[in-house]
């Protein structure tokens, strides 16, 4: 009799017991379904919230940990902070069934971040058979290859790679590897040569013409006043020591200011193309991966 009741009680707690663990389970997946509505309806911090404050237990024991990690990677991402968001999709194992959306989230994670040879690295990583999942790697790759101006190597999957469900952002990427591979980046050397022997002359090269005439007609000014103050007073003279003094600061700021124009006039070049680059790969990622 005493072994019957013992036997009783334990499948009892059992049962109990596999009971609380299904109630919490049913628990779980109400919350996220939750999260899922807070998330599709843009309300990224408050899917965050609930998020941290599920119960990390009941989480690993229902085997939602991988999809707790990707809500908060997806929510960090819209929210565009990279860093949170790779730390918690990198954290998601190969066999969840979103694990490929985690990858291409992670690779523009990376590239937002500019750097780019994880990026690379993630997208040559990705394994798909998936004709869809496959263009758009490739199109990561060819954009991320872009980014670090890598023309040759884009210029060989152009020739490699026929884009269908891209063919609009590829053929943006496109014109942006013509503006690179045709874009010769101004000289800074040439910008302050022609800026010494004509002030101003250097600003209009680094497509500055106001700027350029503004700083041909004060440093004229100036050498005018040092030049009449020291034929009249001679050298020594105050005035002409004044003049002589601030012709100097202006002509040789004129030729800092056009070396300067040069570096900025190629480094906004750059960020506009960089950014255009950025933006078409967002369009690409969110489209598949991001809802």
């Amino acid at each position: 009799m005493g072994a019957k009741l013992t036997i009783f009680i334990i499948v009892s707690f059992m049962a109990l017991d596999q009971f609380a663990q299904n109630s919490h389970c049913e628990n779980i997946t109400s919350e996220l379904k939750f999260i899922s509505h807070l998330y599709m309806n843009h309300y990224y911090n408050d899917a965050i919230f609930v998020l941290k404050n599920l119960d990390r237990k009941a989480v690993i024991n229902c085997n939602q940990k991988d999809s707790v990690y990707f809500f908060m990677g997806k929510s960090f991402y819209k929210l565009h902070l990279h860093d949170s968001s790779i730390r918690y999709l990198n954290a998601i194992e190969p066999d969840f069934n979103k694990y490929l959306d985690a990858q291409f989230l992670n690779l523009r994670n990376f590239a937002s971040l500019k750097k780019y040879k994880e990026s690379m690295m993630l997208a040559q990583s990705v394994k798909t058979n998936d004709i869809i999942d496959n263009e758009i790697k490739w199109y990561s790759i060819s954009s991320v290859l872009l980014l670090q101006r890598n023309l040759e190597n884009y210029s060989q999957i152009r020739d490699n790679h026929t884009f269908y469900v891209l063919g609009d952002l590829m053929k943006k990427n496109d014109e942006l590897y013509d503006k690179l591979y045709y874009k010769k980046p101004k000289s800074p050397f040439i910008a302050a040569s022609l800026s010494a022997v004509i002030p101003g002359l250097g600003k209009m090269y680094a497509n500055k013409p106001m700027e350029g005439i503004s700083s041909f007609l004060i440093t004229s000014m100036f050498a005018v006043f040092a030049y009449e103050s020291i034929k009249k007073h001679g050298i020594s003279d105050f005035k002409s020591i004044f003049f002589t003094s601030v012709f100097s600061f202006f002509y040789i700021g004129n030729i800092w200011g056009s070396v300067f124009a040069i570096k900025r006039s190629n480094t906004d070049f750059n960020n506009v193309i960089d950014h255009e680059i950025q933006h078409n790969l967002q369009l690409s990622i969110d489209a598949f991966y991001s809802n």
